[in-house]
This record gives structure tokens, sequence and C-alpha cells, in this order.
């Protein structure tokens, strides 16, 4: 993403990026000046999560292509909980009650498979996990997960890690584009 916003903004702009804890930030100037006092658009977000010892009894798994995932029913209930009161007076609350009845039709068996990379995303960044390649057995011990936003779209990427730090699989979807 960042290679795509520097060709992109380059045609305008001298750009420079600045990390600030967790977030990259462009800067630039016009072609023609200096000084990069122009704060622009694009900014990425990026997390490192990593595997957590779950300790509850009931979970909710979730398969997504190779890789399987585990929440705490609870943590999960309680979150879009949350997401909901949050939001009842916004655009998304429908949104949100989707989700979760979504969530509810899938589940009705202790596993489910489907495709919810938004809602994958969101638990990641949010609540506890255990994740592994239900295929090698193998536990994924870390996660990237990465937001960019910019002044024409917006989307979100997680990358999955093994032991070396070596990227064995990834995900990417945008959010919005204008």
């Amino acid at each position: 993403m960042i290679d795509y916003i520097k060709k992109d903004y380059s045609r305008t702009y001298n750009i420079e990026f600045i990390s600030k804890n967790d977030t990259l930030f462009a800067f630039g100037s016009t072609l023609e000046e200096n000084n990069k006092n122009y704060r622009l658009g694009p900014n990425l977000t990026s997390k490192i999560r990593s595997n957590f010892e779950l300790n509850c009894t009931k979970k909710i798994i979730i398969h997504q292509n190779e890789i399987k995932y585990s929440f705490c029913y609870s943590d999960v209930i309680n979150f879009l909980d949350k997401q909901i009161k949050k939001s009842e007076k916004d655009v998304y609350y429908i949104n949100h009650i989707g989700q979760k009845e979504n969530l509810f039709n899938q589940i009705k068996e202790s596993e489910s498979i489907f495709y919810c990379d938004s809602f994958i995303y969101d638990l990641l960044m949010n609540l506890p996990y255990n994740a592994y390649d239900k295929y090698t057995k193998m536990q994924i011990p870390k996660i990237i997960l990465s937001d960019y936003y910019s002044g024409w779209s917006g989307g979100s990427e997680y990358f999955l890690l093994d032991y070396k730090n070596d990227t064995i699989a990834n995900h990417e979807f945008q959010r919005w584009v204008r």
C-alpha cells in the first residue's frame, strides 16, 4: 500500500513518511517547494497481535480458508453488544445488529465456515484469539493487522506469520472507495 500511495501522490508531491507509534503519516510539499508542510491524507496503522491461551469453556471457532480462528464466546458477544450500544444513533447500528444475527445463523454448531474478512479482522484487532493452520496443525504465533486510509479509499489487511516471522498468508479487503 505504501508503494501505491507513493506512486499516486508523487505526481503532485515530494513525499516523506513519518512513523509515530503504530501509525505511518505521509507529509509532502508540492514539487516546486522544499518545505514539507502539507500533511497528506493517507495514513497507515499497524498492530502486531500474538496468539492467546484462551481460558473459556465455550468458544466460537471460525474456519476461513486454511486457518481456524478461536475466540471466547462471551468475548465475541460482549464485543458485538458494545458495538451495537455505541452505534444506537449511528448509521452502523443496523450493520452491527446484522453482524450479530449473521454470526448466530452461521454458528449453529460448535464450528462454522464462512467468508467474513472484515468481521474476523475486527475480532482479531479487539479480542484475544487463537489461530492455527487446520491442515498442518501449526499454530499461527503472530498476526500483523494494518489499516490504511487515504483521500480516496480505505481498507485493511492482515498478515499471518510463522515462528520465523515469515509471512505464511495474507488477506486484504477494501472498506470503502470514493
